[in-house]
């Protein structure tokens, strides 16, 4: 799939969104089995999830011609959100014996929101209704029933085509607009953050399109424009957009589709392809040309392609739980929040087709190398979101598109429940980097204008993380929201920490003590105060942040909390035992006997720490809380790079063999995640840290140089492998056979290209507070 934006001289004078296109290219994979099929068809749909302001027209011009060669204009419509638009078709390659042929349906969605869900009854019930006809042929082919019904907002294109082939769809927003969007009564302001100025304009990438009507588009490749969501008109002014336009003529569209379509599309691809092997060279390959068929290139443009195709704009209301913390006895209640936008990467759109804060600040890191300027786009939307106490919902839910496949009980975010760790902090570190005064980076200025301007908003962040998270005794952090009365789970989840299903202790209560959440909190006061110098904040706020970051990043006081000194292992501590199974029960039901999956505690629970080694034992290591020539250092390394522990040829596992809960279920539907299997993510910041030591005067460098090639090798070679057999990137991999496992394709895998840069800079957790 290939797509590009329009560029201004083809965008229609203020119309929001501007144009766009995208071309379907089918042809058959190399080495595939020879078969007598030489036409495929597929499905394209488009929907509105508001009421369209003006009724659809399907087809309007070509309801006897239905042949893709000349073109056809396939739906138009209005929406409040972009005014007027119209979808166009038009075959840009194919035989000329056995055109392209073109089969409709389009109805409305009667309050149906996951539009893939509906399109895939839609498509059944077609194909049982033709079977039904004839259920005596020995031959089948599905074909779209060619109708259309008023008060349409969702449409489905059915193209057959010749094998190779091609299509091309244009989507033209004549900016005029169809009835005025008046403000709701005390709504916020969006910030326009990269909508003037040095940072506005348009970019190139490797795939882009957009969705029509106010719920959500898939994104774009290149940079954005401003934070509402208008990346591909350039961050044009949104109150100019559409007022007193004349009508257009059939003249005029026929001109904007020639200039998106056939050999004029095919030009700007291939631009837009030239552009990004460039970036791509200059970012990830130290300026070395990419080699053409090369199939470890060949992977990483891939990978990178994964996390630029799932970035999207959405936006919508999201249902949250407030809850009130004044006097008397406290309570909560459900409310909508205020309208608003997200442009964020998905790291699976096929399996959880939502943005999460847990994944965002890894994909960030790649952005930022890439495309520093939709990095910063990305995290002003991310910010934008920010509650008035400085809380941003872990998932993204706005709309009932993203609501549709959320079970009932997930729907609405809750502080406690629904917040994710703040990975915000690993791009914000790095930006911070980037300001040092011993650097000459050339994002310098950008970075700083932005991050000054954000700096309310990381003020709010840290505060509420900070006293969220903060345990009974002073410099101590837990994850709150653990379910204390579970008796289907063998270890209670910790969806708050990013890593559910990590051992924490069996039974949560407020002394718990999490070794990565104090981690995450003392990340960000080391960040605040270093950027507080930066950015000449008051001193009395900069030391602040100073103090509460001496007494996060200290080993002095983190040793006594979490070190086991026999093991020298970081580990949580809580009212543990480990001496839990999972028993099956047989209950007499309205005259049948059913079964249950409980817990059983075996020995009651102490106060003591949960001897589990794994990915958050890490935690003070990856986020450089032990100085290069520290003793303990080299302590840690030897743990890290024991077989017997962590170390596989595979890559870092997620938890240690010798743990209890090592490959076990952690209730009867729920699958091991972080009990053993590698995580590419918490790898990334494994080699970042191995790349840190090794450019230090560390007398442990040697030993961090060696192991970070070592994990280098082991993890491509996983994930090429992987790629080779599979075909895909992976959430997880097997740390024992090195398979993919989970989610797919899953672009959080993409930071992998970093590894492909000529000279490793670390994110620098070690960054010295001035």
């Amino acid at each position: 799939l290939k797509a590009a934006c329009a560029d201004e001289g083809v965008r229609h004078a203020g119309g929001r969104g501007g144009d766009w296109a995208v071309r379907l290219s089918v042809a058959k994979a190399p080495n595939i089995i020879k078969t007598g099929r030489r036409r495929l068809s597929f499905v394209m749909y488009i929907g509105d999830e508001d009421e369209p302001s003006i009724p659809w027209r399907v087809l309007p011009s070509a309801a006897e011609n239905l042949d893709l060669k000349d073109g056809v204009e396939l739906v138009t419509g209005g929406s409040a959100a972009l005014g007027s638009w119209t979808l166009h078709a038009q075959e840009s390659s194919g035989t000329k014996k056995q055109p392209s042929r073109l089969d409709y349906l389009a109805m409305p969605t009667e309050g149906q929101s996951d539009y893939f869900l509906y399109v895939r009854e839609l498509m059944l019930g077609v194909m049982y209704e033709q079977m039904e006809r004839n259920p005596s042929s020995d031959q089948f082919q599905l074909n779209l029933p060619n109708g259309a019904t008023t008060n349409s907002n969702l449409a489905l294109f059915q193209v057959t085509m010749t094998v190779p082939g091609a299509v091309d769809f244009v989507f033209l927003n004549h900016g005029r607009k169809l009835r005025p969007e008046p403000t709701p009564k005390g709504s916020r302001t969006q910030w326009s953050w990269t909508g003037s100025g040095s940072e506005s304009g348009s970019g190139s990438g490797s795939s882009s399109g957009s969705g029509s009507g106010g719920s959500s588009g898939s994104g774009s490749g290149g940079s954005g424009g401003g934070s509402s969501g208008d990346a591909a008109s350039g961050g044009g002014d949104e109150a100019e957009c559409g007022s007193g336009l004349p009508p257009e003529d059939d003249a005029t569209s026929v001109q904007r589709v020639g200039a998106l379509s056939g050999d004029m599309l095919s030009v700007q691809l291939a631009d837009a392809e030239k552009r990004f092997q460039a970036r791509f060279s200059y970012a990830f390959l130290g300026g070395k040309p990419v080699i053409a068929n090369d199939p470890h290139h060949e992977m990483l443009q891939s990978s990178l392609s994964e996390l630029l195709g799932s970035m999207g704009y959405s936006h919508g209301t999201s249902k949250v739980r407030v809850r009130n913390r004044g006097g008397g006895k406290p309570s909560s209640y459900m409310a909508n929040t205020q309208p608003g936008g997200l442009y964020a990467s998905v790291p699976s759109r096929s399996f959880a087709p939502r943005p999460t804060m847990a994944s965002e600040g890894f994909n960030q890191l790649l952005l930022m190398a890439f495309d520093p300027l939709l990095q910063r786009d990305s995290l002003a939307h991310w910010l934008d979101l920010m509650a008035h106490d400085g809380w941003i919902a872990g998932t993204q839910l706005l709309g009932e598109g993203a609501r549709a496949r959320v079970p009932p009980e997930s729907v609405v975010q809750d502080p406690i429940l629904n917040m994710a760790p703040p990975t915000l902090w690993l791009p914000l570190s790095r930006m911070v980097v980037q300001m040092a005064p011993w650097r000459s980076d050339r994002e310098e200025g950008a970075n700083r204008r932005f991050l000054a301007r954000a700096w309310p908003r990381l003020v709010a962040m840290y505060s509420w993380y900070n006293a969220t998270l903060r345990g009974p005794i002073p410099t101590t952090y837990r994850w709150p929201g653990r379910n204390t009365t579970t008796t289907t789970e063998l270890n209670p989840l910790t969806p708050g920490s990013g890593m559910p299903d990590y051992p924490r202790s069996s039974h949560p209560n407020e002394d718990s003590r999490d070794v990565d959440s104090r981690c995450w909190v003392a990340i960000g006061a080391r960040t605040m105060a270093t950027l507080g110098v930066l950015l000449a904040r008051p001193i009395s706020e900069i030391n602040m942040y100073k103090t509460e970051a001496a007494q996060l990043t200290g080993l002095p006081i983190l040793r006594p909390l979490h070190m086991d000194q026999a093991t020298g292992h970081f580990l949580d501590f809580g009212l543990h035992t480990e001496d839990v199974e999972l028993q099956r029960t047989s209950y007499p039901v309205e005259g049948q006997v059913q079964e249950f999956t409980h817990r059983v505690v075996n020995v009651p629970p102490t106060p003591r720490r949960v001897k589990c080694y794994g990915y958050v034992s890490l935690f003070p290591l990856l986020f450089g809380l032990i100085d290069t020539d520290d003793e303990m250092l080299g302590r840690q390394l030897d743990l890290l790079t024991n077989p017997e522990l962590l170390w596989s040829s595979v890559g870092v596992r997620s938890l240690s063999p010798g743990c209890v809960l090592y490959g076990r279920h952690n209730a009867e539907h729920q699958p091991p995640e972080y009990r053993g299997h590698i995580h590419v993510g918490i790898n990334i910041l494994v080699l970042d840290t191995f790349a840190r030591i090794a450019t230090s005067k560390s007398r442990w460098a040697s030993d961090a140089l060696a192991a970070y090639g070592e994990l280098r090798r082991a993890l491509l070679k996983a994930i090429k492998q992987g790629y080779a057999n599979q075909g895909y990137a992976f959430e997880r991999y097997d740390d024992a056979t090195g398979e993919g496992v989970g989610a797919h394709p899953y672009s959080l895998l993409t930071p992998l290209i970093a590894l492909e840069v000529n000279q490793w800079q670390p994110i620098v957790w070690a960054l010295a507070i001035p």
